[in-house]
């Protein structure tokens, strides 16, 4: 039987060898998926934070994005420029301090990409909870397999 070649992406220090292209996995009540080369997702479920990040190539730049419940309000923050839609309404988020109020109380921003680190590491996890990913590092602090 031949060796599976061996597929490597990164988010600047987000390196990921895998012998199977989709990793998923859960970790103290965090899903983890990782397309290899596509992209990451992490669902923390004690908050109901999501976060997104897509891998860039000519045609298109990388993207965060972060959904967070607070209150019973989805606020959706993105990175790179963004639409988002409520309602049937659509909302063209372009550059970063762009933001929308929606009727339900819930805000849509576009930030910086720094920010949007920094806003990930403050709020992505609850308190006493053990991370697995650094956002300011972007790298996994857990093993993947």
């Amino acid at each position: 039987m031949p060796k599976k070649k061996l597929k490597t992406t990164a988010m600047k220090n987000l390196k990921i060898t895998s012998q199977s292209p989709i990793l998923n996995l859960e970790k103290d009540e965090i899903s983890i998926v990782v397309i290899v080369g596509k992209s990451m997702t992490l669902f923390n479920k004690r908050n109901q934070a999501f976060f997104f990040y897509t891998y860039g190539n000519e045609e298109c730049p990388s993207k965060i994005y972060l959904r967070h419940v607070v209150d019973g309000k989805s606020n959706v923050f993105g990175t790179g420029g963004f639409n988002f839609s409520f309602c049937g309404k659509t909302y063209e988020l372009e550059n970063p301090g762009d933001s929308v109020n929606i009727e339900d109380g819930s805000i849509a921003v576009c930030l910086k990409y720094s920010y949007m680190l920094e806003l990930l590491e403050s709020s992505f996890y609850v308190y006493g909870q053990a991370k697995v990913y650094d956002f300011m590092k972007e790298e996994f602090l857990i093993p993947l397999s």
